[in-house]
């Protein structure tokens, strides 16, 4: 539908325009055709109406030749023909609308007297037209550079959940590497702690697979997710892992990327625990802190042991994970205090209402 008709406001302030040039023309033709202003508006203003609805029609030969993709002559050729059509359309209504205010003995300009003002009539008229087509090619182009803005965003959008899913997809074998290494090292030693630990593992993959696909879950779902896993861990570390997990009651519906933990805590138990013969507490902490969402795992880690290895999936996957999904307003810290390990998230502290509308 055309642009100018699809709204009633914008019908308005195009004929208000029309209008006006209406009055402008009026007061030219009285100065040429020795006519009163009241005659001259009787005269040129309903005839300049059917004018403005006979110049929309240029929107349709503006789609159909954009300027982008269409030579120079032919669109010429095509935008003359159109405006010297209309100039001669209103020219005509113009003289048949004095014939019948003449023959209604209306007070008129006397169309013997028009003549003289043809010339001006179809150069107002084309103008008009002009004016219009270049209005109209403004639109058009407005529109398709709205719509490419729009096509760039949902194209920046896909990327964007593209990379998400990407670096879920990264977390999964990880961690299944890992926990199929743990199981190896029991089915020798202790198969029962083996099947044990392979019943456990398959009930943390059925709630990742549960939770895994959703773009944001419950911080208290991830922290259960958590523990699942060290649950699994603590099968094969025994006494040594030990787990404190603390989430502040303000912050459980709070939203979170799922699995976002799953590396920070492998890591905690892999370059903590794992290194230490003494063992140790994994401590999880959430919170809230100066309206942020603050989430603390700390673990200790044995000073003798060699430097854990740098350049891993775990902290570069959590750190483009949260860019992603929050920007600058989430961050990720890492604290080395004497004989122990920590990182701190802070992250907005999203509710259900806001995490739907983020991702809707």
């Amino acid at each position: 539908m055309h642009p100018i008709l699809a709204r009633g406001s914008r019908l308005a302030v195009y004929l208000a325009l029309f209008a006006a040039a209406g009055v402008v023309l009026a007061e030219l033709l009285a100065r040429v055709a020795a006519a009163s202003r009241v005659q001259a508006v009787l005269l040129v203003l309903p005839p300049l109406l059917v004018h403005a609805f006979s110049c929309l029609a240029s929107w349709y030969l503006c789609k159909r030749q954009p300027l982008d993709a269409t030579a120079v002559v032919p669109l010429l050729v095509s935008q003359l023909s159109a405006g010297l059509t209309t100039s001669a359309l209103l020219v005509a209504l113009v003289l048949g609308w004095a014939r019948l205010l003449s023959a209604g003995g209306a007070a008129s300009v006397d169309p013997a007297r028009i003549a003289d003002s043809l010339p001006l009539l179809a150069s107002f008229a084309f103008l008009l037209y002009a004016l219009s087509a270049a209005v109209h090619y403004l639109l058009i182009i407005a529109e398709q550079r709205r719509r490419a803005e729009a096509r760039a965003y949902e194209l920046r959008l896909l990327a964007r959940e593209a990379e998400l899913r990407a670096l879920k997809a990264q977390v999964d074998p990880h961690f299944l590497f890992n926990s199929l290494n743990s199981i190896g090292a029991l089915v020798t030693s202790d198969p029962q702690q083996a099947r044990r630990m392979c019943i456990e593992l398959a009930s943390f993959l059925r709630q990742s697979l549960r939770l895994g696909g959703a773009e944001m879950i419950r911080l208290a779902d991830e922290i259960a997710l958590a523990r699942s896993y060290l649950s699994v861990e603590q099968i094969r570390f025994g006494d040594r892992l030990k787990v404190d997990c603390r989430l502040a009651a303000d912050c459980a519906d709070c939203r979170v990327p799922p699995l976002l933990l799953q590396p920070l805590i492998e890591n905690a138990v892999k370059h903590g625990i794992a290194r230490s013969l003494k063992g140790g507490t994994v401590h999880i902490d959430a919170r809230r802190e100066r309206g942020e969402l603050r989430i603390t795992i700390d673990n200790p880690r044995d000073e003798q042991a060699p430097p854990r290895a740098s350049g891993g999936i775990g902290l570069a996957n959590v750190r483009q994970r949260l860019e992603r999904s929050f920007g600058r307003s989430a961050s990720l810290e890492i604290e080395a205090p004497p004989q122990g390990f920590r990182v701190v998230l802070r992250l907005p502290r999203l509710r259900e209402a806001t995490a739907a509308a983020t991702s809707g």
